[in-house]
């Protein structure tokens, strides 16, 4: 294989060019068993590039390559690269295709995966090979990447000011490597990447915090580029790749939600599967136990985000994946049960508007509907004589029935009862009941509250409980913010406040943080009201005020039970607030809730609480606040910004009253996929105030809140509707969407 025997390698460019534009199928072990020679296994061509070469394959569709990409790769040529010339096309044709140049198709951190339809690709434009991750590619693919390369650094003019002169080779470097021992390898890698790889500025401060303190808080894709410099484990991509549809149904639905996995590929010696996390080992027993694996499985560690991006991809189609799994089957039939179980086949069958339709249908059908919609609340009420459901979506209450007003009453009486409720009109009731759906158990909270003497109109939030906690990559933060957070929570004591109003994801935002410090050697305790996810390794309380369990008092007893992380759900009351601050000035690290404006206020209120202020000085390590914005659908349109959005900007300093240039902005559109409303899920917008050293003398000294907004700003924060713009730019929101978080 070191020759390359397997795969066509003498081909002159007519042969190579008749197979481009030939009958290639589309679909990609086809499109290998093409390529390859006569008589020779495919699957026997991939399993060896892998074995031996570390090359992945990388199914795609694709006819282009994403910019930025293009963009990276140029700096790898400024840096290391001699090439001053870009061949072109015309000057290929005296050289067999196996010798043309790698061409870039994604990245992973600050690195440049290359792929090749020949490969090992020994043609890397002048630079170390090593320095690259690279993937096989069909020729047809190959073929477009290479024209769309040469088209855009034939437009590039090369600065020799930022060459690297001399540089260690990636295999210098990894055999230093072998110096040290296995746990102390990654701060000389990360010291040679500072050396000889291009990436951008804020990550590289990243590095040099990483390298000097010793600790790995890594930009995003940065700790799989790590390991790949490490020890050249394949890494992949998956922007931009194909998924089949069968390759995706190879696994159960529990095992993809469950565990974020993706099959991609499968040959007779090996199914291929993405995941988040390689030393997640219970997974990859899952998968070989539940498929009866007969073949290698092999695992590839890709960003969260890309997989979670084409999962919603495919749910928003209407493709999941419907693999029978009668061991968990039989396994959700023991653990699983609720209140209601909905039948989803006979759900399906039910008339809303049909005379026939008895009131426990109707409430089936309506929290099948609900929850397939992913909404948050549910809302039984009365409205003009009728009866009426709403249901609200991305922050949006829809109505989906109007019936009867004869209906309403038997279906409040129904939810009641599920909640062990009195069936008394005049009292305000709060209860909760459970929904069997699809092996989902998904908790419901109910409210009652009397409607005009006569009836009760009940709100219902739902929580999916077997939904997994998101991880901080999947908040949506930048990369500065994403540090300033993990920095906050890496910290051995102190208190981080997140604030803003109910339903804003307060909660999501510390789960991710728990599951972030959430190791063997740290003792986690949390405080809740109520439990929202049930996490291994974490020592969960529920609040209960008919035992005398309220925040408070748990806290106090918590703080004799050896704890480094304490989260305490909500600090409602002076005895909370206080004892939390305490906690946080003897060595824990404290995580709660507040309800505030913006992060800044959330001093006045902890003050108005009765924290003293030097007791609050002290113990602040960060303030936070957010909101959730509606998230701008695939449908999008990219058009020149209007003079009313121009003027925003300027107004908030984001756009130069002087800058003539065109720039761009993202408006709604609307498609079948968003019901035509131009939206599609919500996105966290999120502000963070670490506080330092100056703002700790101002808190001690009852400063005003234009003060401490004037010291933070100077600190480097940035106000939520600022941050709400700059998503606008990028296309993840609107900028109407942003306006709501204007202040004034």
């Amino acid at each position: 294989m070191a020759e390359k025997t397997p795969l066509l390698s003498n081909l002159d460019y007519d042969a190579f060019l008749s197979i481009v534009e030939g009958g290639q199928s589309d679909y990609f072990i086809d499109a290998i068993a093409y390529t390859v020679k006569v008589g020779l296994n495919p699957d026997e061509v991939l399993h060896v590039l892998r074995k031996e070469h570390g090359i992945l394959p990388f199914p795609t569709q694709s006819r282009g390559i994403d910019e930025s990409v293009l963009e990276q790769f140029f700096r790898y040529l400024e840096f290391h690269s001699d090439i001053d010339e870009v061949p072109t096309l015309e000057s290929l044709k005296a050289v067999p295709p196996s010798e043309w140049p790698a061409v870039p198709v994604g990245m992973c951190g600050p690195l440049i995966i290359l792929g090749h339809c020949f490969p090992p690709a020994t043609n890397c434009w002048g630079m170390d090979s090593d320095m690259f991750p690279q993937v096989w590619l069909t020729p047809k693919i190959y073929y477009h990447f290479l024209r769309d390369t040469l088209s855009f650094l034939s437009q590039q003019k090369k600065d020799p000011s930022v060459k690297v002169d001399s540089c260690r080779s990636v295999a210098q470097m990894r055999n230093e490597l072998l110096e040290y021992d296995e746990e102390n390898r990654p701060i000389p890698v990360l010291q040679w990447m500072l050396e000889a790889i291009p990436m951008e500025e804020d990550d590289r401060d990243s590095l040099v915090d990483s390298v000097d303190e010793g600790i790995l808080m890594l930009p995003s894709g940065y700790a799989s580029a790590l390991i790949f410099l490490q020890e050249k484990a394949p890494i992949l991509d998956i922007r931009e790749m194909y998924l089949q549809r069968d390759a995706y149904d190879k696994l159960p639905r529990n095992i993809v939600d469950r565990y974020k996995v993706i099959s991609y590929l499968e040959t007779s010696k090996e199914l291929y599967v993405i995941v988040p996390k390689l030393e997640d080992f219970e997974c990859e027993d899952q998968i070989i136990n539940r498929l009866r694996l007969d073949k290698e499985l092999v695992r590839v560690e890709v960003r969260l985000n890309d997989i979670m991006a084409h999962l919603e991809r495919f749910e928003s189609v209407g493709i999941v994946s419907t693999v029978e799994d009668s061991e968990a089957a039989e396994h959700a039939s023991r653990q699983v049960s609720g209140d209601i179980n909905l039948n989803e086949d006979a759900v399906r069958l039910i008339n809303p508007k049909s005379i026939n339709t008895t009131p426990e249908e109707l409430l089936e059908w309506l929290f099948y509907n609900a929850i397939l919609g992913k909404s948050s609340d549910i809302h039984i009420e009365q409205y003009k004589e009728q009866c009426r459901f709403r249901t609200r979506v991305d922050g949006i209450l829809t109505t989906i029935y109007t019936g009867p007003l004869k209906m309403l009453m038997p279906a409040v009486s129904i939810v009641k009862n599920y909640c062990n409720m009195t069936l008394n009109n005049n009292d305000a009731q709060d209860g909760r009941f459970s929904i069997k759906f699809s092996g989902r158990l998904i908790d419901a909270r109910v409210s009652a509250i009397p409607w005009r003497r006569r009836f009760q109109k009940l709100t219902i939030r739902l929580l999916d409980k077997s939904s997994s906690v998101r991880s901080l990559e999947e908040m949506g933060l930048d990369q500065q913010q994403l540090r300033t957070f993990r920095h906050a929570i890496s910290r051995p004591q102190g208190m981080i406040v997140v604030t803003g109003p109910t339903g804003s994801g307060k909660s999501t935002t510390l789960y991710a943080a728990l599951q972030e410090v959430n190791q063997s050697t740290v003792n986690v305790q949390t405080i809740e009201d109520p439990i929202e996810y049930e996490m291994e390794g974490l020592n969960q309380t529920q609040v209960d005020i008919n035992h005398h369990l309220t925040f408070s008092s748990v806290l106090r007893r918590i703080l004799r039970a050896d704890p480094d992380v304490i989260m305490v759900g909500e600090v409602r009351d002076q005895e909370t607030a206080v004892t939390a601050a305490e906690a946080a000035l003897t060595g824990h690290l404290i995580l709660t809730t507040l309800h505030s404006l913006d992060a800044i206020r959330a001093i006045g209120r902890l003050l108005a609480m009765g924290v003293q202020p030097y007791m609050l000085a002290d113990s602040l390590i960060m303030l936070h606040a957010q909101r959730l914005l509606r998230r701008l659908c695939r449908c999008r349109k990219e058009v020149p910004m209007s003079k009313e959005y121009r003027d925003l900007y300027i107004e908030a300093g984001m756009i130069s009253s002087n800058d003539t240039s065109t720039h761009m902005s993202f408006i709604k559109n609307g498609c079948p996929e968003c019901f035509d409303s131009g939206y599609k899920g919500r996105v966290a917008v999120m502000e963070m105030c670490p506080v330092n050293d100056r703002m700790r003398d101002l808190i001690s000294s009852r400063a005003t809140t234009e003060m401490l907004l004037e010291q933070a700003i100077l600190a480097g924060y940035e106000p939520m509707y600022q941050v709400a713009l700059r998503k606008a730019q990028l296309g993840i929101t609107s900028v109407e969407e942003a306006l709501k978080l204007k202040r004034f």
